[in-house]
């Protein structure tokens, strides 16, 4: 798998949900369509541990993909009640630390999850990682994965690039030297980067611009970055030198490990839990948002609709009507062709000045969608992160310009 600059952007997060949604766009809707080619992709381990024909898919059309490990959810407990975690081929038989893994067994850890990814044909081996909630021992198992994933590979295991997993707190990103200074040493193609927590759409300018900061460090190593799960905010970090982001199709930009891993509470009404809130994403406002505020939004009443056409194959033809139904498809689609216009940019300077554009664009509709909803009684959702995702987006030009 190539990390160049000239083919980055984003990777699709293929998941049990949003699979049929990625069949559909590879497949084009008509004989006269030869359908999305993606540029990459980001398969999660349970899924890949269903050998689902979508991966052939990806084979067949020449998409290089990588397999998330997952292994970030085995440092509590709750990753035993989730039956596709606990089935993995790798899966411990209880909750991993450094102190329970002597070299041993972390090797043999390494070693199987490297074997899964192999057979579910990789392009590249994403290596384990344990989240690194504070300096020390968490810093120091994560980098002796890395070493040990080395010394496999290619004997052991075929012979793949290497891509590094960092999982940083707070406190280690805010120290970051420890944990990237040691990447240097290693023949890595990549470094796949998930902060323990992130929510562009609610943290303040200055943990944004800590967090961007992280992956510029990394960056500089002359590694490839690929942001984790950030959905819309992944172009302002394209604008700002970070090369690739994934993100799964309609998710919040955000992302809380604590809350994945918090045990989900069910309705003793019903069989099935609580599920998730179906998200829509609106490129004129950079945002994805919840069904009720999307649906607030594109009410034909409000005489909003025309702020919102999408003409990409995904919606052509067919209206506002069940855009929630398709909203998976609709968010590759759509996703895919911004970060193509943005790539298409000759310079840096121009990526920049076109992600600025577009988010005081956002924020002149999402100004009109607010008033508009708020004079027919309806409660209208906050776009205040577009704010912040503008200083964010100063801040790291200032810095890049005084140094």
């Amino acid at each position: 798998m190539e990390f160049r600059e000239d083919v980055g952007g984003f990777l699709p997060r293929i998941t049990n949900h949003d699979c049929r949604a990625i069949e559909q766009a590879l497949a084009g809707p008509s004989l006269f369509d030869p359908g999305l080619r993606l540029e990459g992709a980001v398969v999660e381990a349970s899924f890949a541990a269903r050998e689902h024909p979508l991966l052939d898919r990806l084979r067949e059309a020449g998409t290089p993909y990588l397999v998330d490990p997952q292994t970030i959810r085995f440092a509590t407990e709750t990753y035993l009640s989730v039956e596709a975690l606990a089935k993995l081929a790798y899966a411990p038989t209880s909750p991993l630390a450094p102190e329970s893994l002597d070299a041993s067994a972390r090797r043999a850890f390494v070693r199987e999850v490297l074997l899964f990814q192999q057979k579910a044909g990789a392009s590249a081996y994403m290596v384990p990682a344990l989240p690194a909630m504070a300096a020390g021992p968490p810093v120091a198992l994560n980098l002796a994965f890395l070493g040990d994933a080395t010394d496999l590979n290619g004997s052991f295991v075929e012979l793949k690039p290497l891509v590094a997993m960092l999982v940083p707190g707070r406190t280690v990103m805010a120290s970051a030297d420890q944990l990237i200074k040691p990447l240097a040493d290693l023949p890595l193609e990549a470094a796949y980067i998930q902060p323990i927590r992130l929510h562009p759409t609610r943290d303040g300018i200055e943990q944004l611009v800590k967090y961007v900061t992280f992956l510029l460090a990394v960056a500089d190593l002359g590694l490839p970055v690929v942001a984790g799960r950030v959905g819309a905010f992944g172009l302002v970090l394209a604008a700002m030198g970070v090369g690739f982001f994934d993100s799964g199709l309609g998710d919040a930009e955000s992302f809380d490990l604590g809350q994945l891993n918090r045990p989900r509470k069910r309705n003793p009404n019903s069989k099935f839990g609580g599920g998730r809130n179906r998200r829509i994403y609106l490129e004129a406002l950079k945002t994805t948002l919840i069904q009720k505020h999307a649906s607030a939004v594109l009410d034909e009443d409000t005489g909003l609709r025309s702020r919102f056409v999408c003409d990409l194959r995904c919606c052509r033809f067919k209206g506002f009507e069940g855009l929630a139904d398709r909203r998976r498809e609709h968010y590759l689609h759509v996703r895919s062709s911004e970060v193509a216009r943005l790539r298409a940019e000759p310079t840096a300077s121009m990526k920049l000045h076109r992600i600025h554009e577009h988010l005081v664009e956002a924020r002149e509709h999402a100004e009109v969608v607010q008033r508009v909803l708020k004079s027919r009684g309806v409660e209208a959702p906050r776009f205040d992160h577009l704010d912040r995702w503008l200083g964010c987006l100063a801040r790291i030009a200032g810095i890049s310009t005084a140094a």
